[in-house]
């Protein structure tokens, strides 16, 4: 009787434990970045090609960066519950097509020529920790405005936001670093932009 009752008890331990392995994982939160924020109209001369944001290989998956500063600055870590929709160059380049369309730039579409171009390069997009409960976060990129083969100007902009302490707090943040520094490169676009010939 003992025997049984111990036999039927291990009976239950492995049901709950194989089920217990065989229960999907919760799939990751996946964020964007929200909805266009409103823009201003931007004159700009001729019709424009905007390059893919380019990013160094670390930033190149669709990974939630965080850095912990205050305990080790020289490591950045991706959140292991959290995720961008797709990687942070894939939604910069969406987001700074958009809004320049939307404030009324000329974008050259698939197979129209132009020698005017704006190319993106991300060098940092990260929730820095300078506490436990504190964070910053930073957007850095270098913008070059090109026509032909002649570099007219170039330049790097560098954000930050004010984020709590979660995995949702730094995506927001990040969000917002993103389109005041597409807002910035807007107005710079208007003060560095060639003459129409």
């Amino acid at each position: 009787m003992i025997l049984s009752h111990f036999f039927t008890r291990f009976a239950l331990c492995c049901c709950v434990l194989l089920t217990a392995c065989a229960a999907p994982r919760p799939q990751p939160a996946a964020y964007d970045f929200g909805a266009l924020p409103a823009t201003a109209p931007l004159t700009l001369p001729g019709v424009w090609k905007i390059a893919e944001v380019s990013a160094p290989p670390a930033l190149d998956t669709p990974y939630l960066f965080y850095r912990l500063s205050y305990a080790e600055r020289l490591q950045a870590k991706p959140y292991a519950e959290s995720r961008w929709s797709m990687t942070p160059a894939q939604l910069l380049s969406q987001r700074v097509r958009a809004q320049l369309a939307a404030a009324g730039v000329k974008i050259a579409t698939e197979g129209v020529q132009t020698d005017l171009s704006l190319r993106l390069e991300l060098e940092e997009f990260v929730q820095d920790f300078s506490s436990p409960q504190a964070s910053t976060a930073r957007l850095r990129w270098r913008a070059s405005i090109v026509q032909g083969r002649q570099l007219l100007a170039q330049r790097v902009f560098s954000h930050e936001v004010a984020a709590g302490a979660q995995a949702q707090d730094g995506a927001r943040a990040l969000a917002q670093t993103a389109d005041l520094a597409i807002a910035a490169l807007q107005s710079w676009l208007q003060q560095h932009a060639p003459a129409q010939r």
